[in-house]
């Protein structure tokens, strides 16, 4: 399990751009940070494509899976509202 986790990391590392990495580890960490909102929104409108194929299909539990996924889409983009915030008041 740990060697699957640790296997898609560094594929995932690999499709970043290499402009991604800075000289100060606080820049490198704000870019990886809008980085992986950016892969986490992606990932997220592919779920609702997936949704509203069960919605077409008429699946029983389309409904919940939209919820989720909505749910979802909201901790991706408050993360990084709550990142600036946090930012700009330190």
């Amino acid at each position: 399990m740990v060697l699957k986790t640790a296997l898609s990391f560094l594929l995932m590392l690999q499709f970043l751009p290499t402009s991604l990495w800075a000289r100060d580890v606080i820049d490198t960490a704000n870019r990886l940070s809008q980085a992986m909102t950016k892969f986490g929104m992606a990932i997220s409108v592919g779920g609702l494509v997936i949704c509203g194929l069960y919605f077409v299909f008429g699946k029983q539990d389309a409904s919940t899976k939209l919820i989720n996924c909505l749910i979802g889409m909201v901790c991706i983009w408050g993360t990084q509202t709550l990142i600036s915030f946090i930012s700009s008041i330190a």
